[in-house]
Parts: C-alpha cells; structure tokens; sequence
C-alpha cells in the first residue's frame, strides 16, 4: 500500500471507532493496535479469525521470603483449574470464542502425566526450572536459563502462528499465573530508576 492508502484505511477505521456507542479515544492504546491491524490486513475493522489466550505459569523463589500471602502452590492449583474448564479466564474465553493454551512456565510443582490430567485445554510443558530462584540470596536465573526460556516462548507462538491461516488474523494475549509478582517488579522498579541512569552517560 501507498501513504495515501494506508492514511484512508486508518481513517476509515478511526470513524469506525469513533462511531461506537463509547467515549471518542476512551480504549486508548487498544484503539492504535486496532488501526496497525487495519493497516496490516487493508481491512476496516479487521477481522480476527484465530483468537487464542496464552497463559504461562511460573513461580518467584523470592515466595520463600515470606512476601507473598499466597505460597506457591496456588500457582499450581490455579493452573489445574484453568485447564478444567473451572477459572475466570475460562468463562471469558468461552464467552467470547477464544481458545485458551495453559503453559508450564516454570511451576514449582509437577503436573500429572497427560492422561491422568485429562485437560479440557490444550496444556503445553515447557519447563527449564521449578520455578526461579530466591533472588535476595543468589541471582533468580542464570543468562543461560533465561536464554532458554525465552527461546521456548518464542517457539511457542512461532508454532501457532505458522498454523494460523495468516499472521494478521490471529491474535494471542499473554497473561500469566505469578502469585509472587509484586517483589520480582519493584526489583525492576528499582534497577531502571536507581541503576541503569548511571550508567547512561
């Protein structure tokens, strides 16, 4: 497509937007992602043929220091109920036509063999570790680990893309199950607003 092109496309889908019983821009950042997908696809509105939801697991070794008030194996349980059908995200997903995928992360606990668990959901294993380490003792993964489970999610979402009938038309938001969460994040607050200006020069 040329400029003039893709400038009629997102303004078609603007007025789309704009003619919706809401607010004018009150979707935010969702309204920019729902006009790059016009874009993409030189359709407007776009149209979404494969709806997917992605939700990994994992567990904080940090949870051994007591900053959590759930223990790790809620992450477990949480996940064995996603995949029998018996969660929030399920109702959601089933409301609305998406398809949900529960990955093993990195869950402390193991999962049952495949056909002892019995999902009603598709149950992907891609575990390097039983959850990372205590990070306020020694380093949470190692560049390697980390490496590898980076690699895994990429994996994942080259695999289902590939089974997409095109890219644009499939769409997988990636929530995750971490009872532990708020530690691990203000120990990224703290490196990016304490650290990383230092050395920016």
């Amino acid at each position: 497509m040329n400029r003039s092109e893709i400038l009629k496309i997102e303004e078609a889908m603007q007025n789309h937007l704009d003619n919706l019983t809401k607010p004018r821009g009150s979707l935010g950042k969702l309204e920019d992602y729902c006009k790059k997908l016009s874009r993409i696809q030189n359709k407007a509105p776009p149209f979404i043929n494969k709806k997917c939801v992605f939700v990994f697991g994992g567990d904080h070794g940090i949870a051994h220091e007591s900053v959590s008030l759930y223990p790790a194996e809620v992450s477990f349980q949480m996940a064995m109920n996603m995949l029998t059908g018996g969660a929030a995200i399920n109702a959601l997903a089933n409301g609305t036509g998406w398809d949900i995928t529960v990955v093993d992360a990195g869950i402390a606990s193991d999962f049952p063999a495949d056909d002892v668990l019995k999902a009603k959901h598709k149950f992907i294993r891609a575990k390097i570790m039983k959850g990372s380490r205590n990070f306020y003792k020694e380093s949470a993964m190692t560049e390697d680990e980390t490496e590898e489970a980076i690699n895994k999610g990429r994996e994942i979402a080259a695999a289902h893309i590939q089974k997409a009938e095109y890219f644009a038309g499939m769409i997988f938001p990636v929530p995750e199950i971490v009872f532990q969460i708020i530690t691990p994040v203000f120990q990224h607050i703290v490196i990016l607003v304490f650290y990383l200006p230092t050395g920016a020069g």
